[in-house]
């Protein structure tokens, strides 16, 4: 059944690719199409995006820093590069940042392959993410009210909806927020919400989970 927070983002002109896509997606998942670089950028941060389709024809120029960069919006979300022919340069280029590449004609079936390994990787179930937070909350000593705004850091409640559930004004809201962030080294909630997944997912495997602290003053850049 169609979850509504599972979401894939296709980046091209293509309507063949389009149609295959929505045709692996199906009813697992929503599809959204950019029709522009900065739009694609503006979908993949959205929440619950599980898998981006990137058409080489679309980007045009710079597709290497262009990747980059997409990459480094989103660290966790998978990236399928679209293209029609794969130098030698391009994939040497490309190897570093995590990308899976198509070449056209697409593989039969390939589409699907890479929803199913998008819609299964990096899950994290919500009391593994608590779980997190808890150890969060203790190594920087975090209130019972700087936790409770976790929800909103992670994108599951808007600041509105988190003032009326416990009583804030903007004001205090916002102050808390500040301290919150302060106290686990971040500059934005967004960067505090990309770090909490990303150790969240490394801590539930039992290769990793020994390498994961809750935000070293140093994760700060992250």
């Amino acid at each position: 059944m169609k979850s509504q927070t599972d979401t894939f983002v296709l980046f091209s002109a293509d309507a063949g690719l389009a149609d295959a896509l929505s045709a692996a997606v199906a009813d697992e998942a929503v599809l959204l199409v950019a029709s522009s670089y900065p739009e694609l950028l503006a979908l993949a941060r959205q929440p619950h995006v599980r898998g981006l389709v990137v058409d080489a024809l679309s980007l045009s120029h710079q597709a290497v820093q262009k990747l980059e960069r997409l990459r480094s919006e989103v660290p966790l979300v998978r990236l399928l590069f679209v293209v029609s022919e794969l130098p030698a340069l391009l994939l040497n280029d490309l190897q570093p940042l995590r990308v899976d590449i198509l070449a056209r004609p697409l593989p039969a079936q390939a589409l699907s392959l890479f929803v199913q390994r998008s819609l299964n990787a990096g899950r994290l179930k919500t009391k593994s993410v608590a779980a997190y937070i808890d150890q969060l909350a203790s190594a920087h000593r975090l209130s019972g009210k700087e936790i409770s705004l976790f929800p909103v850091v992670l994108d599951n409640e808007t600041p509105k909806q988190a003032c009326e559930r416990l009583g804030l004004d903007e004001v205090v809201f916002s102050r808390t927020m500040r301290r919150l962030l302060k106290k686990c080294h971040m500059r934005s909630a967004d960067r505090l919400a990309k770090s909490v997944m990303r150790d969240a997912l490394l801590s539930t495997s039992v290769l990793t989970a020994n390498l994961v602290e809750p935000f070293a003053p140093q994760a700060a850049g992250f």
